[in-house]
């Protein structure tokens, strides 16, 4: 670890390297792809530069690796071309084309909570950077929606009705046509099983802008399963969305999302990011992740004896069809 200074240099966690070279060894590419977690030599963190011999561990066998960069914490910018610039170049070199920005998700007294760091959390520094660095796919965390866990929805809808504003979320989906750039992509973890149980109106609302205004290929699913568990309920959720007509007419949308295994939602669901990464969907309807490591560390969990009972999956009301 070099002395603090932003001067730069791409670094990454010691331990998220470690761990993420486990899991690549446990899984071998068949059912991940690592997500680094790196700061610009902040203070404090405990790092490891990147070299390209730690990008081919991290990202296991060529997989391409996209770093991930908190948001919200410190003050820096994106757009920054002494800091951030080299960061993007270094990265560029490593042969790392996809970079993660956690945005939005701040209380409601972000501007006093978060004072002289909040703006790092806005994309206010997001759409200069994806216009000089076309080669880098930016793909914007939580979709910057500003209300932590929807703290007030019912206001945050209101709003909308009014103006067609969602704060910080509205400012990202305005991003490629203000600035002309096709780079910039809105994952939806968090903001979405916030929303889609507190106010689905406005949960419609939030997706739809999203794939009007950014296009239904700029749109990626996340769950952020850690917090909320099984991410079965999320999936039903959105496979049940759809845009309101009344919103549609007002706001003058012309993409629905369509039925549950619609188009747009295949490509929410995975087409996206199966593209962004570099998946081959082949493989993924394959057989093969029957046969990897991962599943042959649970096999061997289960003839030791493993609780052969448990299930983590969550199943919501579904309505079976008639005839």
């Amino acid at each position: 670890r070099e002395d603090a200074g932003l001067g730069g240099d791409l670094r990454v966690h010691d331990c998220v390297a470690t761990g993420s070279d486990g899991l690549c060894d446990s899984c071998r590419d068949q059912q991940s792809v690592m997500d680094a977690d790196t700061g610009v030599s902040l203070p404090g963190r405990m790092t490891r530069e990147l070299s390209e011999a730690s990008h081919d561990a991290i990202g296991g066998d060529g997989v391409v690796l996209a770093v991930d960069l908190g948001g919200g914490l410190w003050e820096y910018v994106r757009d920054d071309e002494k800091v951030m610039y080299p960061f993007y170049e270094k990265a560029v070199r490593s042969g790392i084309n996809t970079i993660c920005i956690h945005k939005g998700l701040m209380p409601r007294d972000y501007e006093k909570a978060f004072a002289g760091t909040w703006e790092s959390a806005t994309v206010a520094d997001l759409g200069k950077a994806a216009r000089d660095w076309p080669g880098m796919n930016f793909v914007i965390y939580h979709a910057a929606l500003r209300p932590w866990l929807a703290d007030a929805p019912d206001r945050e809808m209101a709003e909308f009705d009014k103006t067609g504003y969602v704060q910080w979320a509205t400012d990202l989906a305005r991003i490629p046509e203000k600035f002309g750039v096709n780079n910039v992509y809105a994952e939806i973890g968090t903001s979405f099983a916030s929303t889609a149980v507190t106010n689905p109106r406005f949960c419609a609302a939030f997706i739809g802008q999203l794939v009007n205004l950014m296009g239904p290929e700029r749109v990626v699913w996340g769950t952020d399963s850690v917090w909320y568990g099984s991410p079965q309920w999320q999936i039903e959720a959105l496979r049940r969305l759809e845009i309101p007509a009344d919103m549609m007419k007002k706001q003058g949308w012309k993409t629905a999302l369509g039925g549950p295994n619609s188009e747009v939602k295949q490509k929410i669901f995975g087409l996206n990011s199966a593209h962004l990464y570099g998946l081959d969907m082949k493989v993924a309807l394959s057989p093969a992740f029957t046969s990897d490591k991962l599943a042959a560390i649970k096999a061997e969990y289960l003839a030791m004896g493993g609780d052969t009972g448990r299930s983590n999956a969550t199943y919501g009301y579904v309505a079976k069809k008639t005839a």
